[in-house]
């Protein structure tokens, strides 16, 4: 106890005598300056700049059209499922159906440098607008939609297995039934960041040709035939001429 009361005390007097400020003299203590530390300030922050986004639109028809509204720009109202390319790999399959929600169900996702975001769909008494963003590198690039009739990853025989996805891939690449109905393409050079929204121009593929008269005609005399083209769904293809479909059609003639 006397040890400790002996430590106080001394402590006590040290602070006693640093107040006296040592004289009686009436000149003040000269003040001593804040010390000002600088303050480290942060890098900045940029966003990175070899990802780009675009929005895309696609306008699927619900109805089909009457003859005074065709168009051979279109996504067929029979599509079932859409692949999408960039360039010659295969990055994304979905399933579609208008009636259900989600409209788009993923098939396959490949991982890495190109990805797509399917939006929803706003509808009106003829047809469905769908959205869809794709995010890849800064650069050119060749986006390739697919329309197919029918529902992928099915199961049945296959010719060949199908190659081992990614760790991050989602499902497998399916092996591709039926017959393409429509197909679009998109060229474009992304910048970084988000650049202007596209609509994708769809169009039908020509798959068959229904003659609307007799097949048979007089010898050695001109005739005259009705036909349309059609594409797998059985929805016309808008002619003259090969401007508006993506498969030439040859109609020949034997005796």
């Amino acid at each position: 106890m006397n040890a400790r009361y002996l430590l106080a005390a001394g402590i006590a007097s040290t602070i006693a005598l640093a107040a006296c400020g040592g004289g009686g003299g009436t000149t003040p203590a000269p003040v001593t300056p804040p010390v000002t530390i600088p303050v480290a300030t942060a890098a900045p922050i940029t966003a990175p700049q070899d990802r780009a986004m675009i929005p895309m639109t696609l306008s699927i028809p619900r109805l089909t059209p009457s003859a005074a509204a065709r168009s051979p720009r279109f996504l067929s109202p029979g599509v079932g499922s859409i692949a999408i390319y960039d360039g010659t790999t295969l990055i994304y399959v979905a399933n579609l159906s208008l009636d259900s929600t989600p409209q788009f169900t993923t098939v396959y996702a490949k991982s890495g440098s190109t990805t797509v975001a399917f939006g929803s769909c706003t509808f009106t008494s003829s047809r469905a607008t769908c959205t869809l963003t794709i995010t890849s590198t800064v650069g050119p690039h060749a986006f390739d939609i697919i329309a197919y009739p029918g529902s992928q990853g099915q199961s049945g025989p296959a010719p060949a297995p199908p190659p081992a996805p990614q760790p991050a891939d989602t499902g497998t690449p399916p092996l591709f039934t039926g017959v393409i109905s429509s197909e679009g393409e998109l060229s474009v050079s992304l910048s970084p960041g988000a650049n202007p929204g596209q609509t994708l121009t769809m169009l039908g593929v020509a798959d068959k040709v229904i003659v609307a008269h007799a097949s048979n005609g007089p010898y050695n005399q001109a005739t005259t035939f009705g036909y349309r083209i059609e594409d797998s769904t059985n929805s016309q293809i808008v002619q003259p001429g090969n401007a508006f479909d993506n498969g030439p059609v040859t109609i020949t003639a034997s005796p």
